[in-house]
């Protein structure tokens, strides 16, 4: 082939057969395109010195695309001798040699290409029946660049749990081995990732990945003891896992020993309530968890941190944390540390569970929000949710709708201020007795925001009227469109020159009834409650089709209102 450069494939199989094919014409004179042979010798039981013999020969050859010398059964020399000469090889693409590399001694020959070759990319190996191994070459490059990583994939190769805590123990003995991948507890594929050596860097995240295994508890021992040795940063992901509650329990007896693990993922390896409140006690147990995410549907993991932190992330969806359970996650909540957030959203929560939460909420330490949002909430338990504003004091805001959006969120405060905010949305609350019950036993300040598609016209003038007979403590009323914005008041501050009896009336300051469809008929029937407010000093009528009928009925309620500063109806002003 060395002298005769229209060769494209020369195929032999032992002594018997011998096939050269070449290349056509039109191919030769092709400009676009770069010829590269191939060569497959199969079965050929050479001797070292033959093997060396065929290695100078090779060395002569023009480009090859694949060497395919499967079926020789050699031994460990004689592989050594092809490896050797592999860098006088213009090999491109890959190298073949199933079942002529069987022994453990042959392999390591064949790995140590990885490090020693840079053109080697991948080492493919799998020692079952039929045996195949392949060596991937870094197509195009001579000199690949020096941060490229490689790989040895091993596959159908018997490998136990014993073999994969040695594995664990490589991980961390070996600067350039960074990630490790293996599934069906190592016998379907185990494979090795290499990167060049970074001085060192022990700030490099490094991987060991067991997918789709049966873990066994003394199993999770022997393989996180071997991986507590790494001093490099590393994330431990068992996904997709059988394991067993006492395996768990296993695994948080040796967690906090791993103080360089950055991630523990056990995607779709969780899926019971117990298991999850399981994992979830680890925040009792290391002061390193940033971050809590457990769900049997999608990503669960615990993140870590280097030092100690101030607050953590919790997320528990999807499991069912009804009765038991949910009261086995508050105890762990209860003696844990400080939360950011708590996320309690499709747990199959009904009434009586939240109102255990909720009762337990004042003992839980909560910086941001909780949402309980997506559980089998009806509007008694939404009730119990909105009672947080009034039973919690650090709680500012609630925000909970049923129907196709259904949502229950509880905010915490961040910052001095005392208002607080209540917002219904499509919660079919027709009945508002509840929620102005609230409203009376709640702080100053209060803000309550309530969202009903139905708020509008008459409905949102007779809403007005509901509101007002309910609870005298409203100092602010105003819908907007289909939203109510209500604001209380403790009580009446009543000025020297109001009547004696002011105290019994509204404290009602500000009215308004904004684009919501209001007419001067739906108008008039307030205006015994507008002149029943000796406090009132703003009225907003905007927006609405009031006609010059509506502009007499606001001049002739004007003079009875002696703290009117502002009226407004488009489009005029005062």
């Amino acid at each position: 082939m060395s002298s005769c450069l229209n060769i494209q494939h020369v195929h032999a199989e032992g002594i018997k057969d011998l096939t050269v094919t070449f290349f056509q014409k039109s191919d030769m004179n092709s400009h676009t395109s770069i010829l590269e042979s191939t060569i497959s010798l199969l079965n050929q039981n050479w001797n070292k010195s033959e093997m060396q013999k065929l290695a100078e020969s090779l060395a002569r050859c023009p480009a090859l695309s694949v060497l395919d010398v499967s079926g020789g059964q050699w031994d460990e020399e004689i592989l050594r001798t092809l490896t050797e000469f592999l860098p006088k090889f213009s090999i491109t693409d890959k190298l073949i040699i199933n079942d002529s590399c069987s022994s453990v001694e042959g392999l390591v020959v064949l790995t140590a290409l990885l490090s020693d070759y840079p053109p080697v990319m991948e080492l493919h190996i799998r020692l079952q029946v039929p045996v195949k191994v392949s060596i991937v070459f870094a197509r195009g490059r001579e000199k690949p660049a020096s941060g490229i990583s490689k790989s040895l994939c091993a596959s159908k190769n018997d490998i136990n749990m014993e073999g994969v805590a040695m594995l664990a123990a490589a991980l961390c003995s070996y600067n350039t081995l960074t990630e490790i991948h293996i599934s069906g507890g190592g016998k379907e594929e185990v494979n090795l990732k290499f990167c060049p050596d970074e001085s060192d860097d022990k700030q490099q995240l490094k991987m060991f990945r067991v997918k789709d295994s049966s873990i066994l508890p003394s199993d999770i021992t022997k393989v996180c003891r071997k991986l507590v040795q790494s001093h490099f940063h590393w994330e431990l992901e068992l996904s997709q896992c059988s394991l067993t509650n006492k395996a768990i329990k296993n695994l948080l007896k040796v967690l906090p020993e791993m103080t360089s693990l950055q991630r523990l993922n056990v995607r779709q390896s969780i899926t019971s309530a117990t298991d999850a409140l399981e994992l979830v006690s680890c925040l009792n147990d290391s002061q390193r968890v940033t971050s809590v995410e457990l769900s049997p549907q999608g990503d669960s993991f615990i993140n870590f941190d280097t030092v100690k932190v101030e607050q953590v992330s919790c997320r528990l969806t999807h499991f069912c944390l009804k009765g038991d359970h949910l009261k086995k996650l508050l105890e762990i909540l209860q003696q844990g540390p400080q939360l950011s957030d708590l996320d309690l959203s499709s747990n199959q929560l009904e009434d009586e569970d939240v109102s255990s939460f909720v009762h337990s909420l004042p003992r839980l330490k909560i910086s941001t929000y909780v949402n309980l949002s997506n559980n089998r909430l009806t509007q008694q338990g939404l009730l119990a949710v909105a009672s947080t504003l009034c039973t919690c004091a650090n709680v500012s805001g609630v925000d909970v709708s049923l129907g196709e959006e259904e949502r229950c969120l509880i905010w915490f405060r961040q910052n001095e201020t005392r208002e607080k905010t209540l917002r219904l949305n499509h919660s079919l609350l027709e009945q508002t007795e509840d929620f102005l019950q609230l409203l009376s036993f709640s702080q100053s300040g209060c803000v309550f925001s309530i969202e009903e598609r139905w708020i509008s016209a008459e409905k949102a003038v007779g809403l007005m009227l509901h509101c007002l007979q309910l609870n005298s403590n409203i100092q602010t009323f105003r819908i907007h469109q289909n939203t109510l914005h209500l604001t209380n008041s403790t009580g009446l501050t009543t000025d020297s020159d109001l009547s004696g009896n002011a105290a019994q009336s509204s404290a009602i300051k500000k009215i308004g009834l904004v684009d919501c469809a209001v007419n001067v008929h739906q108008l008039a029937s307030i205006e015994s409650v507008i002149l029943s407010c000796p406090f009132l000093t703003e009225l907003d009528f905007s927006h609405n089709s009031l006609g010059v009928e509506g502009a007499e009925f606001l001049c002739s309620v004007l003079p009875r209102l002696p703290n009117l500063t502002s009226l407004r109806s488009e489009p005029f002003q005062i």
